[in-house]
């Protein structure tokens, strides 16, 4: 997990982790008319294989791209991906009113 943090005020940030908990917290003062915006990206692996040294290295890969990508490409891929995968799964119905397809 990683932040990106926007805005026209100051921040702290303040994080801790152990086996079964994790938190990350923002403190800032945000003036009339200001604000602060945080994008979190996560990422996420599974595997049959329980080296754990390599899940953590392909999450931590796959964190680094998203970070360099930015929400906005995500949101678009995301999309894209999402459309392509309704686009082969379509059903047809035979002999059907339109409607019904």
């Amino acid at each position: 997990m990683d932040h990106r943090v926007e805005g026209g005020c100051a921040y702290t940030i303040e994080s801790s982790c152990n086996d079964d908990f994790a938190a990350v917290v923002f403190k800032a003062v945000v003036e009339r008319g200001k604000f602060i915006r945080i994008h979190k990206y996560l990422s996420y692996h599974y595997s049959d294989n329980p080296d754990e040294k390599q899940i953590r290295s392909q999450t931590a890969w796959t964190l680094s791209r998203a970070m360099e990508s930015g929400f906005a490409r995500i949101l678009d891929r995301q999309r894209s991906d999402a459309g392509d995968f309704w686009n082969r799964a379509d059903v047809q119905v035979q002999g059907g009113h339109p409607r019904i397809q």
